[in-house]
């Protein structure tokens, strides 16, 4: 029976594919696909559940003393409605461009392998959650999202401290939204997106697809 509370995916194994003369992780099947293919957040309630889940998890791992290293959004996959995290400890080296967007200022010094990097990487997919697009450059130098709680704001450019040991913890973000679900449910209160942060998403994922095509990467993945 797979275990519903797990933080990660569930192992079963390895197999070794006779075509590709490669080994592949048996794991546990994921029919939702990514956080990138996920549809769009529409309320502050769907945001935080799924920030509650994925800090928590990540939490979980810490707890465990496990770092993961390499968060970002195609590692974080749904089973029903439930997030998980994989790849754990599996992906050093970043090949990939478009990853860059989540990897800590201190990986130029090969210091990411870290709790508090893996922390920074949080904060990045905080803001994904809302807006499906990773930030620009500049955002993470004070930009926010407008209609976002100010606490939620803060809580990602904590997450985006250049000094790791000024960043929260995966408990402490994990504590903050769970907080929030908690007076959202005796408000009875699901908190749509403002226009504003409907507008804002929407530039957002219009400037990110322009430079996505120029870069060569494609088409948004988010389910719309």
């Amino acid at each position: 029976m797979i275990d519903t509370t797990a933080p990660t995916a569930v192992l079963f194994g390895l197999t070794y594919i006779l075509r590709t003369k490669r080994y592949a992780l048996v794991m546990e099947y994921s029919p939702l696909g990514t956080m990138e293919q996920q549809p769009l957040a529409t309320t502050w309630k769907d945001v935080m559940e799924q920030a509650f889940r994925i800090s928590a998890n990540l939490d979980k791992m810490h707890r465990a003393g496990v770092v993961h290293g390499d968060l970002h959004p195609a590692n974080i996959v749904f089973s029903s409605q439930r997030p998980m995290i994989v790849g754990v400890g599996l992906s050093r080296a970043v090949t990939d461009r478009r990853a860059v967007a989540y990897r800590p200022p201190e990986a130029v010094e090969g210091a990411d392998g870290t709790k508090a990097a893996d922390v920074y990487c949080l904060g990045t997919l905080l803001w994904q959650m809302v807006t499906g697009v990773p930030p620009r450059r500049e955002t993470k130098c004070g930009d926010s999202i407008p209609g976002a709680a100010p606490e939620y704001n803060d809580i990602i450019q904590r997450c985006w401290d250049k000094d790791p040991s000024a960043r929260p913890s995966a408990e402490d973000v994990a504590g903050f939204t769970s907080f929030w679900l908690y007076r959202c449910k005796h408000k009875d209160d699901e908190s749509p997106f403002l226009p504003e942060t409907r507008a804002f998403v929407a530039e957002r994922r219009a400037v990110h697809l322009e430079q996505s095509e120029a870069d060569g990467f494609g088409s948004l993945t988010s389910r719309l």
